[in-house]
């Protein structure tokens, strides 16, 4: 008896400090749960060592897109459903080309527009990305891969799900047959949970200053030196447009490996075995001065530069003082072959 009323007491005291049941337990298994005579008595998480999992929630609330400090590149998508469509907007700009993406369609693409960055605040999300452009846009997520290209106008579309955690989407002017290469041109960035096309439209074109140069280069395909088999060769015509209006044959040769594409004002040609820039100079008294800089793909110790590199200078032009050069907005570079 009195065995009995301290069990009572200590059990009581035990389920005021925490709910665990004090009936003697039994062993259970699928015979003794189908007996009509057998219940399951509670069971002691703390006491079994088996916590509970936590099950983060979801706010029932929409989820927000929220930018960052770089210039509107970087967005946080907070937790809840259904986020308006995120728009982002900017410019292509021919620079920065990289003869190594991947992805087909985008050899030699140019990088130049800034990375725009989703930052997935909780749940997994399955995301649609679209980018379209005054001329050709491609879109790369640089995680997974996966691409897009598309011709101007189009819509250019990249499906993010799952994603979690932070995606990176790179943009690019890339090349699209038909198209002239090198084009500077407005974009718009389109982020939505649903698959619905958007109906945004990019920026026009800037109109050019008046004092804004334009380039241009015109390739004539020729052959290469003895050794350079499979390169690809052309010879070089710089042409001027806007406010001063000039065409120069140049007597040197583009010499890529892998190719040659547009950069800024000048070109770029790489290959395995290095490459070049064709580099355009303006003092402030308007002489121009166009050079080309090589690189080896040799190791070149730190501050030691010169001896992987060698600089030719190729022609100078005097332009008024004052002028501005500025990538062709329509493309430096002709069509594809």
């Amino acid at each position: 008896m009195r065995r009995a009323l301290h069990r009572s007491i200590g059990c009581a005291l035990a389920a005021a400090i925490i709910p665990v049941g004090c009936a003697r337990r039994t062993p259970s298994g699928p015979d003794l749960a189908s007996s009509p005579a057998h219940v399951d008595a509670p069971v002691d998480a703390a006491a079994s060592g088996v916590l509970p999992v936590p099950v983060p929630s979801v706010p029932a609330g929409p989820a927000r897109w929220t930018p960052g400090g770089d210039a509107g590149q970087t967005w946080t998508r907070s937790a809840g459903e259904h986020a308006p469509a995120l728009v982002v907007r900017g410019t292509l700009l021919p620079t920065a080309p990289d003869d190594l993406a991947t992805c087909e369609g985008m050899q030699g693409a140019r990088f130049g527009a800034p990375r725009l960055v989703l930052r997935l605040e909780h749940e997994l999300r399955a995301l649609h990305v679209w980018g379209r452009a005054r001329g050709p846009l491609g879109l790369r997520e640089r995680d997974s891969g996966a691409c897009a290209v598309v011709a101007p106008g189009g819509w250019a579309k990249l499906d993010l799900g799952p994603a979690q955690g932070e995606v990176s989407i790179d943009v690019a002017d890339v090349d699209y047959r038909g198209q002239r290469r090198g084009q500077t041109s407005p974009y718009v960035i389109v982020v939505t949970d649903d698959d619905s096309t958007p109906a945004a439209e990019p920026d026009e074109r800037s109109p050019l200053g008046p004092r804004d140069v334009t380039v241009r280069w015109a390739l004539a395909t020729a052959p290469c030196p003895p050794g350079l088999d499979g390169w690809r060769c052309a010879r070089p015509t710089l042409q001027l447009g806007g406010a001063v209006t000039r065409t120069v044959p140049l007597g040197h040769l583009l010499l890529g490996q892998s190719g040659c594409w547009p950069d800024g004002t000048g070109v770029t040609c790489a290959g395995a075995s290095g490459g070049s820039h064709v580099v355009l100079t303006t003092s402030a008294a308007g002489v121009v001065e166009v050079g080309e800089v090589r690189m080896s793909d040799g190791y070149c110790e730190p501050g030691q530069a010169d001896q992987c590199q060698s600089v030719e200078a190729w022609t100078k032009l005097a332009l008024p003082p004052g002028v501005h050069l500025v990538p062709d907005p329509g493309g430096t570079f002709p069509p594809a072959p």
